[in-house]
């Protein structure tokens, strides 16, 4: 493949990757928002969700949006400080040290995957 068209592919995975980032952060906070969003899934399964979903995102952040590593930590782990936040805010719903937790460790599991697996240039 041509230089230009690596590049424009590139260029296409990276937006890509951004607008499935907004849509998960909008997804969070909107759909967090809902009545009966906090009984979607019941302990333990809650933090297992709660680990994918932040480990799915800082992968997108890592790998196809390009955000230095620095920031993609900073990023996920605000988002997960946010959303917990923002539970305090919604009737029924409680902020969790446990959710922050189960949160990071998303994080840094998708780190280390994508330390495996990437390589970065």
């Amino acid at each position: 493949m041509p230089k230009s068209e690596s590049d424009l592919v590139g260029k296409f995975m990276r937006l890509l990757g951004l607008v499935v980032v907004v849509f998960m952060v909008a997804s969070l906070f909107i759909g967090g928002a809902q009545p009966g969003a906090g009984s979607l899934f019941h302990p333990p399964w809650d933090k297992l969700v709660h680990a994918g979903y932040f480990f799915v995102l800082t992968l997108l952040l890592y790998r196809f949006v390009g955000l230095p590593v620095v920031l993609v930590v900073a990023v996920s782990l605000a988002l997960g400080m946010a959303d917990e936040i923002h539970q305090t805010y919604l009737p029924g719903r409680t902020a969790d040290w446990d959710d922050f937790l189960a949160d990071s460790i998303g994080v840094a599991l998708a780190l280390a995957f994508a330390g495996l697996i990437f390589k970065r240039k």
